[in-house]
């Protein structure tokens, strides 16, 4: 993402205002880091981070502490500087099958939640036409169809929601989508599923056709459809997750 857009949407990832302003910055971060929106594995750097949060360079080391004592971020080397994320490993251990056993339900839930306003968001962006969202959406799919890793697959993929939520004109919507997206997201990271690349192509590619098209109810229903085969194979997986069943990132 470019930096004019990541300055708009990490503030809608922090959390509320009742903690402390370098535990909204980590929030935010964690979730930004879980959707991939950086490219490669650096940060940006900490002026820039403060810039975009409104905070002090202090707030940010103080951030970036707590993503490196929970083990998502690391300092580079004096000769590079800056700081890295550390990707999440997959678990199948006993302790992690309770813990998605004890989250099903919160999980189905934000699932459900996703489904609702993703699906609103999708019939605004095509009630509301917009001459470069095809374009767009379109330069997403393919980035999605040639990503090689993980990080990539993700980030086109964040693309494409994020362009669909910015088209429908909403900031509440917006905000909504970004932070739902990331806390099913970051569920997802902890089970070892490779991406259905093909599947996730082909429902953006229908998506896309569907909004340029202007057909916003069509369009609403196919992105419930895809939205709905990610609940299907997530609970799958959630059941057995040794067995490393295709999702889509969605």
């Amino acid at each position: 993402m470019a930096d004019d857009e990541l300055a708009r949407i990490l503030p809608m990832l922090a959390g509320g205002a009742t903690e402390a302003a370098y535990e909204r910055v980590a929030l935010a971060l964690r979730r930004a880091l879980t959707l991939r929106v950086f490219p490669g594995q650096r940060l940006p750097a900490e002026r820039q981070l403060a810039e975009w949060f409104g905070v002090s360079r202090i707030t940010i080391r103080q951030a970036l502490a707590m993503l490196r004592e929970e083990g998502l971020a690391v300092s580079a080397d004096s000769r590079r500087g800056g700081t890295y994320s550390i990707p999440v490993r997959a678990r199948i251990d006993a302790a992690f099958r309770q813990l998605l056993a004890d989250a099903r339900s919160e999980i189905v839930d934000i699932l459900d939640y996703r489904s609702i306003i993703e699906t609103s968001a999708t019939r605004l962006a095509a009630q509301r036409p917009q001459p470069l969202l095809t374009m767009r959406l379109r330069s997403a799919t393919r980035a999605n169809e040639r990503a090689t890793d993980n990080s990539e697959f993700r980030r086109s993929d964040t693309d494409f929601h994020v362009a669909i939520a910015e088209a429908a004109g909403n900031h509440h919507l917006m905000q909504a989508i970004l932070v739902a997206r990331a806390e099913f997201l970051r569920w997802r990271d902890l089970l070892p599923m490779p991406d259905n690349i093909a599947e996730n192509v082909a429902d953006h590619e229908r998506i896309t056709d569907l909004l340029e098209a202007g057909a916003a109810e069509e369009a609403a229903a196919a992105m419930a459809e895809h939205l709905r085969g990610t609940l299907h194979v997530f609970l799958l997986n959630v059941s057995d997750p040794a067995s490393g069943s295709g999702i889509t990132s969605a």
